[in-house]
Formats: structure tokens, sequence, C-alpha cells
């Protein structure tokens, strides 16, 4: 007696799941079995990493069986069986097949998820993708929501982000309220469904709010309308002072001259009484008195 000299016929795979598949097979060509067929040896693994899923290989005796169920399998993973016919000689030659599992959602989370460049109404996000065995088949987008609200949530597909040279995606979400705590969730999804999801706390900056010389509110800002109204207001000042300078300036002075004239007229008026007693006086000196000219 001698092996199988040809392998089993019509090996395929078919029936896939996320999870399990379904191989079907016929004996070899009766001329080459060369005795009995007494079992078959199937193996899976997969193709990218050699993976060999629990409880392979198997070998199938007893009965003759044409097909078999392959479980404990990945999401989105190709596979590689093969497939041998036994008899009491040997082995034959295998037969081999491929397929891929089914798409499944995602197992984890984004990783390294966090909030960053915080603004008054804007917040920007930075995350690494879902490790690729955890995918579980093609990330057609990631969700943001923050604080349970389907206004503040957004699906972002991976063809818009911008990736770095770590693997970090950046993304800017606009809309927030100033002054206010997120809470701010994500997840990725495929075609099947969302993943789990992870979270962080943002806190949007505060307004700081100014009154202008018209007595108008305005929000300030970094932008050039709300600089140019302080500036403006700002040489409005500089020329009220300036004009309220001048005029101090002004009544200071009126008050010295007035001030110094009528400190001028008292003195004249006190020199003019002075010269006046001083004539008096002479006259009695020298004018003999009425008597004595009589005489």
């Amino acid at each position: 007696e001698e092996p199988p000299a040809g392998p089993p016929l019509n090996f395929t795979i078919l029936d896939m799941t996320s999870h399990t598949f379904t191989v079907t097979w016929s004996p070899p060509d009766p001329f080459l079995h060369y005795g009995v067929i007494i079992s078959y040896n199937l193996t899976c693994e997969e193709v990218e990493g050699g993976h060999i899923p629990l409880s392979y290989p198997r070998m199938f005796t007893g009965p003759p069986i044409s097909s078999v169920i392959v479980d404990n399998l990945r999401p989105f993973t190709d596979y590689k069986c093969s497939l041998i016919a036994i008899n009491s000689a040997g082995n034959s030659e295998p037969t081999t097949d491929t397929s891929i599992t089914d798409e499944d959602a995602p197992e984890s989370y984004p990783r390294d998820f966090m909030i960053t460049a915080i603004e008054l109404r804007s917040l920007t996000f930075l995350w690494k993708p879902v490790d690729k065995r955890l995918q579980n088949g093609l990330i057609i987008n990631y969700t943001i929501i923050c604080n349970s609200s389907s206004i503040l949530s957004m699906e972002i597909s991976p063809d818009v982000l911008i990736e770095d040279s770590n693997g970090v995606y950046n993304y800017t979400i606009f809309g927030f309220t100033p002054a206010t705590v997120y809470m701010c969730s994500i997840y990725a999804n495929t075609s099947v469904g969302a993943g789990p999801e992870i979270s962080a706390i943002g806190i949007t900056l505060e307004e700081i709010i100014s009154t202008t010389s018209t007595s108008s509110v305005s929000i300030v800002t970094t932008s050039m309308t709300s600089t140019a109204t302080q500036g403006t207001s700002n040489i409005g000042l500089i020329i009220g002072l300036s004009l309220l300078s001048c005029i101090l300036c002004v009544v200071l002075t009126c008050v010295i001259v007035i001030i110094s004239i009528l400190i001028y007229k008292r003195r004249r008026k006190s020199k003019h009484d002075d010269m006046s007693n001083d004539a008096i006086q002479t006259k009695n000196i020298y004018s003999p008195p009425c008597e004595i000219m009589k005489h």
C-alpha cells in the first residue's frame, strides 16, 4: 500500500462570517487512493502573521465527512486552509484555499485621545487610530460627540484627517460655547457598527467684554475690527486730556494776571498816601504861627 497519490478534490471555503467559515471537499480520485482513506487533516492559519486559530490543525476521523465549520477566527482577516487525505501508508499532497472573514465592529477605541489648542469657540482633538488587529474592518469614520449632544457631534472620514509622522490624527471642531466644560468622546466605525469609546475633558476660553466710548459692548477677540476700535478709543482719550490741559493753563494764567494787577494798584495807592502825609508835615514846620505875624 502507498500513500494517496492525489489530494482531496473541490476544496472550498464558503459561508464566511466575522468569526467562522465552512470548508467543504470531496475525497481524492478513487484511482489514486491506494488504500482506504481513514482521516483528513485540516490546518488553517492567518496569511499575515501565521496565527493559527484555537484547536487547529485538526484531524477528522471516523465516518467519511465532506465539510466542517472553522471557528475562533478574527474578523476581516485573510486565512489560508490546507487539507490532506491520509491512509494507512501516509499522507496525500495538500489542497489549499484562501478567504477573508467578514467585517465586525471595532474591538477597541482610538488610542491616546486628548483635547488641545483650546479656543473661545473651538476645540482641537488628537488621537491615534485603533490598533490594526482590533479594527475588525475598514474604518469608515470616527465619531466625536461632546456633552451627549447631537448638535456637537461630528462624523469624520479618515480621508480628511491629517496624520503626522507619529501617526497622530488632528482635527478641529467649531461651534462651542465660550467658558464651558465639555466631556467629549470618540469611537471608530466600520460598516458593521461602532466600537467602544474613550473620553476626554476640555474647557473653552472665557469671553472678555469691554465698553467703547459710545457705550456699545464689544467682544474682545484677536480680530482686526476689535483692534481698530480699541485704537480709536485710545486716540480720543488722549485728545480729550490734551484739550483739558490747555484750558486749565489758560485759566491759571488769567488768574495770575488779575492778581498781579490788583497787587500793583494796591502798592501804588499806598505810595500816594505816604507822599501826601509828608507834604502836610513840611508845611507845618516852616509856616509861623498867626500870633507872631501880627506883632
